[in-house]
């Protein structure tokens, strides 16, 4: 096992993340594809595991973020509201741009019809499953997106706020407690209910899945400061690998059990630990073999964000251009026709919108905007203003 000091405090690409967040990404582009024509049972069965692609989403996220804001921590630049408003830009410039256009686009674009740009303003600030379902089916995969950025936005200023008090293990595992004991309690607030309900109203709703990122960033906690039990966590992996199956095989065979009250309570804890304990098998996997495999996992890791946030567009779009050009009945009751379609538009509009979007804005989170970046963000200006002005 690979593990130095030196390696852990930097921010770097390590290949084991990239392989689980490709796996994550991939398990919901087949859960999504499996919803169209007609799936053989096994493939509609495996896209009952897209959900959990999501749940490595978060887990994944945390351990990231969470290394971030140790980083800054360690280097004494996490102690005043400047510093935090600092962090907030940088996740802001990562998160928010292709998130505009992705909005943009589904208010244009949408399944059902043009909407105009007033049509739920709730969106615009991440509001739009805060302690409510999403309504009116629309943009339904941002309700990911919104834990995410409420996690951004609450967690660091919580451990902030308390470390401002008390010593840092302290306000850490002090915001910890809170925001999982939230979730929690949140969740044990509802009533039971069926699984549909439970998909709208608790899994996919901010207060009920805070939680859920939270492993994630405990986990980093672990690797940097209690090597002793990160080094004993990566020697169960085989174990907690095992449990992770369990799991999966639990979502695949649809016997998940939500229908029981203390699932529905406490479910998803479990589901996220479990999920977290992968971190140190696949955080160790630092030696990147150099063969297509690595290149395909690499390039999917790199566009993930850009592959979640579009793919739901090009079905609609592949969708309707197999209806207008009268091959509809022919390609689409096909899934082994339809789902390469489906992947090779994926993997280009996410390409596109990696590098005229995405990437532009990376670039300028760590130095000062230049002409040269201007130049790279016209693409994203006329992307703007061909959604809001032209369509």
């Amino acid at each position: 096992m690979q593990n130095t000091s030196s390696d852990h405090k930097q921010h770097k690409m390590i290949f084991g993340l990239d392989m689980m967040r490709a796996l994550a990404i991939i398990l919901v582009l087949i859960g999504h594809s499996s919803q169209h024509s007609s799936a053989p049972e096994w493939f509609q069965k495996l896209g009952a595991l897209g959900s959990l692609g999501v749940e490595l989403f978060f887990v994944l996220s945390g351990f990231l973020i969470g290394g971030i804001l140790l980083n800054l921590i360690e280097k004494n630049k996490f102690k005043t509201f400047s510093d935090l408003t600092t962090f907030w830009k940088r996740r802001w410039l990562r998160t928010v741009p292709l998130y505009i256009i992705a909005l943009l686009a589904f208010l244009r674009f949408d399944y059902h019809g043009w909407h105009p740009l007033s049509f739920h303003p709730e969106y615009w600030l991440f509001l739009q499953n805060f302690a409510w379902s999403i309504t009116d089916d629309f943009f339904t995969l941002s309700w990911s997106l919104a834990v995410e950025e409420h996690f951004y936005l609450w967690f660091p200023l919580l451990f902030l706020v308390l470390f401002s008090f008390l010593h840092k293990n302290v306000s850490f595992y002090s915001a910890a407690f809170i925001l999982i004991a939230s979730a929690i309690i949140y969740r044990a607030s509802l009533l039971t209910m069926d699984w549909n309900e439970f998909n709208f109203n608790v899994r996919m709703v901010v207060l009920s899945r805070l939680d859920a990122i939270m492993f994630g960033v405990i986990m980093v906690y672990i690797q940097r400061y209690h090597i002793a039990l990160w080094s004993n966590l990566y020697k169960l992996s085989p174990v907690f690998m095992l449990l992770v199956g369990l799991l999966f095989f639990l979502h695949y065979s649809g016997n998940t059990g939500t229908h029981l009250p203390f699932i529905q309570i406490f479910g998803m804890t479990i589901q996220s630990f479990l999920l977290s304990l992968l971190l140190p098998w696949f955080a160790e996997r630092n030696y990147e073999p150099k063969n297509y495999f690595s290149d395909f996992i690499t390039l999917t890791s790199r566009i993930s964000y850009s592959l979640y946030l579009g793919h739901i567009m090009v079905i609609i779009f592949i969708n309707y251009m197999l209806n207008i050009t009268g091959v509809y009945t022919h390609i689409y009751p096909q899934p082994y026709l339809l789902y390469p379609i489906y992947f090779i538009c994926f993997y280009l509009l996410a390409i596109f919108s990696y590098y005229t979007v995405e990437r532009p804005f990376l670039d300028i989170r760590d130095g000062k905007l230049t002409l040269k970046h201007i130049i790279h963000f016209i693409p994203f200006g006329l992307l703007v203003c061909l959604l809001v002005f032209f369509v």
